[in-house]
């Protein structure tokens, strides 16, 4: 299995980082601005974007200012069965190295480098959220 990594630095303690993963109105800020369902341990969220085949994940872990883990369990491509891990490590008062992992891809899957490339893209904007606090949602 095939595994796309994404390491950022963002100038925002864990605390903030968490809130922007772990909550409706976090993943709301940069995430995607339809999403359905509710993020708490076990439950299923839906991430809707116009014109396209939504996600569908379940939240399979929240440990705060630490982890939050999404398994998919349906969506576009081969992203059914994947799963994605944010690891936060506070450094100093007011910053945060995020960690993301989207693992268990097909070996070879042509969507992997697109779903890379988008992953590098949603880091950024989850950095920019968590540092201004200023919704700019990747898809809208």
């Amino acid at each position: 299995m095939a595994k796309s990594s994404h390491r950022v630095r963002v100038h925002a303690a864990p605390a903030k980082v968490y809130e922007a993963l772990a909550t409706k109105d976090g993943l709301k800020g940069w995430f995607t601005s339809k999403i359905d369902g509710e993020v708490k341990q076990g439950q299923r969220i839906t991430m809707s974007f116009d014109g396209k085949e939504p996600f569908h994940w379940r939240v399979t872990q929240l440990k705060p200012d630490v982890q939050v883990s999404w398994a998919c369990l349906d969506g576009p491509g081969a992203a059914k069965d994947t799963t994605v891990t944010y690891v936060l490590k506070g450094e100093g008062p007011d910053q945060t190295v995020i960690e993301c992992d989207h693992d268990g891809w097909p070996e070879g899957h042509e969507a992997l480098a697109t779903c890379n490339t988008l992953w590098g893209m949603l880091m950024h904007r989850l950095k920019d959220f968590s540092e201004s606090g200023k919704p700019n949602p990747a898809f809208d």
